[in-house]
């Protein structure tokens, strides 16, 4: 499973805390389990390019960094909580802080920090999700709810529809839907896309974005136990 460049990337790119990769949120395997490249841009080319380095010490918690470069320069740390609250349905909680990398001008340094939880279920071979996340930066809080839906095809592909909203500080709740392909390439890589549609009420203005990314276990890269497939 990827982290998502869910949490990663957008403050640039779209305006938003999630990013790029429509994907549910998931626990990492067990030791050094997750490396991620995404690349996110848009009509107006601006561009972010980040990476995520993960695992997990100990069953359901996983922890790791993340960095951007772009648009917005990032740097920062998560934490994952995985709680399977029965065989199918399952809670994941996660905790992130961001903005140390001191930005081309100093002034406009802006530490962040937020968090969230996601729902997921399988119902007759799909699954349907709900995620709330809320990050607070200088400016004060935005909260953006999320309702999605995994549609499998076949044991490579997985593909994901998303629609969303954000609260900011004056913005009043623009819609973000998402159409996101994911393939299983073979042993321990992943291919996850994006195009996303953003449409601000306020001004009018519609916008779209893509991304792409490559998503590898290290873990399984050097014992050779990846079935390639989700």
């Amino acid at each position: 499973m990827r982290w998502w460049a869910a949490i990663l990337v957008v403050h640039g790119v779209l305006g938003s805390g999630l990013a790029a990769g429509a994907d549910l949120v998931q626990p990492w395997s067990r030791g050094f389990s997750n490396l991620e490249v995404h690349l996110t841009a848009n009509q107006e080319r601006r561009w972010t390019l980040s990476t995520v380095l993960g695992g997990s010490p100990m069953e359901n918690l996983s922890l790791g960094v993340f960095a951007s470069l772009g648009e917005e320069d990032d740097l920062g740390g998560l934490a994952i909580l995985s709680l399977p609250l029965d065989e199918e349905v399952n809670l994941d909680l996660w905790l992130e802080v961001g903005g140390f990398v001191l930005p081309r001008e100093a002034e406009q340094r802006q530490a962040w920090y937020g968090g969230g939880a996601e729902i997921s279920w399988p119902y007759r071979g799909l699954t349907p999700y709900a995620r709330l996340t809320a990050y607070r930066q200088a400016d004060g809080w935005a909260v953006h709810p999320l309702l999605g839906l995994l549609v499998p095809a076949g044991e490579r592909w997985r593909f994901h529809c998303e629609v969303s909203g954000e609260k900011t500080p004056g913005n009043p709740w623009p819609l973000h839907l998402t159409l996101g392909p994911n393939v299983a390439l073979g042993p321990s890589a992943t291919l996850i896309t994006e195009v996303s549609y953003l449409w601000d009420r306020t001004s009018a203005r519609k916008s779209w974005a893509g991304s792409v990314g490559l998503v590898l276990d290290p873990s399984t890269l050097l014992v050779g136990r990846s079935t390639g497939r989700f």
